[in-house]
């Protein structure tokens, strides 16, 4: 079967297939499993991986783009590393987008090819323009019956398949430029559409390597259910999940019934849960919490995770057995920046240390906040951060602080103090009530601590930065006769009067969020004009 990689790598000459396949483990334990189909069982493990890359490295033509408009699937990173391996970018969509979404995404990132299913056929046909569009079909599988699609009109991934051998696929990899564009990830950055982040093979590798972990002393198993093509959940699952040998179970996308059932099934004792995930397993059954008992390790990312909700989360476990909860902070534009590796287990509000070689420095204008600390933007510089905006100069250049490129903007108002980084908030969402600076995640953290809430978005009532502004906090009651004068009362033993009186406070059903569980400010904003 395949040969397994003998010689030494270091991450910053080696290619994302090449590292991605470097680990020393048992090549034939599943590695890479299907949560939720067992009849038949879907599994892969680092020898089919192998297989399974050769056979579709070099189907598609060099320096193109592959749009992956597919939902979490075992089959994703297999697809992913053949992407790479053939010297293309790889790009990731969300299934739920529009088609006005969809053809902007395809168009911004010069997409030739794109893989999706069936399902969203009608969507990618009148989205995909000129690029072709290949149908998903299982692999791991023989050719089964017949497709819906007329096999004149798309090809399959079992028609791309090509027999090949473990060697050329190494000789292939070990060609590639390290410093060649590699992955091309949707962000709107701080402002303005969507935007291309043009990441390359070596920053790839490189940021995959600094976010590794030693061993622990408990058996890491997986479970995901976040978006495989946010940046987030990505190095993790298309990368470390193959090169550590790490039992990764995976989920379309979360369940309130499903996902606590497998987290007992398969013994998970790590996961990811963005803040809104951890909203509804708050508000989940107690058969359900109780069902969450083995994890050790919960990492949590994509939006600010107030104490209160953190408090909150734990209180759902046994507490001489409670797990860390884990906070990770980055962007598309530049990977992973911050988290805490193990053991550390931090009660404050920080979202990590700097990892290897990330570094961050304040903007001149600074906040003070109550607690006397001096905030400020946040500038980024991370060694594996993205080279531009993919055909955007003038995007790229408002992108950073400096002509040199150095520097990322990252929008977030922070600080940084004994090592550890804190965010406040983002510089466009920071407002002033009576002259006095306040940041919505304060009063969010004010109205999650009371229990008569399920949830809470808070923004200010202008852009004007004057004494005039005012907070408008969206609400989800947990308490239905709740009423907002009874918040108040309850708020004013939790924060300064100042910043309850003039509080509008108004009912919703759901908070609107991203993917990654980022409160939508813009929509709340649309909510608030109307």
């Amino acid at each position: 079967m395949a040969t397994q990689l003998t010689r030494e790598l270091q991450p910053d000459c080696c290619s994302i297939v090449e590292w991605a396949l470097s680990g020393q483990y048992d090549p034939t334990k599943p590695v890479l499993i299907d949560a939720c189909e067992s009849d038949p069982p879907r599994s892969i493990s680092k020898n089919k991986a192998i297989e399974l890359i050769a056979s579709l490295t070099g189907i598609f033509e060099k320096n193109t783009t592959v749009c992956l408009h597919l939902a979490n699937d075992i089959l994703y990173p297999v697809l992913v590393l053949a992407i790479y391996g053939s010297s293309c970018r790889w790009t990731g969509t969300n299934t739920a987008y529009t088609i006005p979404e969809l053809e902007h995404h395809i168009r911004v990132s010069d997409t030739k090819y794109v893989i999706t299913k069936e399902d969203h056929l009608e969507t990618v046909r009148a989205a995909a323009g000129s690029a072709e569009i290949i149908i998903f079909t299982d692999i791991l599988f023989e050719r089964r019956g017949g497709s819906s699609a007329s096999p004149q009109e798309f090809r399959t991934l079992h028609d791309l398949q090509r027999k090949s051998n473990v060697e050329s696929l190494y000789a292939t990899i070990r060609d590639i430029d390290l410093q060649s564009v590699s992955t091309l990830a949707s962000t709107s950055g701080t402002t303005g559409r969507p935007k291309m982040a043009a990441r390359t093979q070596q920053a790839m590798v490189l940021e995959s390597a600094a976010i590794e972990e030693h061993p622990k002393p408990y058996q890491v198993r997986r479970l995901y259910c976040t978006p495989i093509f946010h940046g987030l959940s990505a190095p993790e699952m298309i990368i470390n999940a193959l090169r550590l040998g790490v039992p990764s179970y995976f989920m379309k996308r979360y369940d309130d019934v499903l996902y606590p059932q497998k987290i007992q099934e398969f013994d998970i004792t790590e996961t990811f849960a963005p803040p809104p995930m951890m909203v509804r397993l708050i508000n989940n059954t107690p058969e359900a919490q109780k069902q969450l008992q083995s994890l050790r390790t919960v990492y949590t990312g994509g939006a600010a995770l107030v104490p209160e909700l953190r408090a909150k989360f734990l209180k759902l476990f046994d507490q001489s057995n409670a797990p860390l909860v884990t906070q990770v902070w980055g962007m598309m534009e530049c990977g992973w920046m911050t988290t805490f590796k193990y053991p550390e287990n931090d009660g404050t509000s920080s979202i990590g240390r700097l990892l290897p070689g990330c570094r961050i420095e304040l903007s001149t204008a600074r906040h003070t906040l109550p607690n006397g600390q001096e905030a400020g933007e946040m500038y980024a510089h991370s060694p594996y951060g993205m080279s531009c905006y993919w055909h955007n100069e003038e995007a790229t250049k408002r992108a950073f602080q400096d002509k040199d490129h150095y520097w990322l903007k990252t929008g977030d108002i922070g600080y940084v103090k004994d090592g550890k980084v804190y965010v406040v908030d983002r510089e466009k969402d920071i407002f002033k009530v009576n002259g006095f600076q306040v940041a919505p995640p304060e009063l969010e953290d004010a109205f999650m601590a009371l229990s008569d809430v399920r949830d809470a978005g808070v923004i200010g009532s202008g852009h004007n930065q004057g004494s005039g502004e005012h907070p408008i906090a969206f609400v989800v009651r947990a308490n239905t006769s709740v009423t907002a004068e009874e918040l108040k009362q309850q708020l004013c033993h939790r924060l300064t009067r100042y910043k309850v009186n003039s509080c509008d406070i108004r009912f919703i059903d759901a908070i609107p969020k991203s993917v990654t569980g980022k409160i939508l400010k813009n929509e709340l904003r649309k909510l608030a004009a109307s």
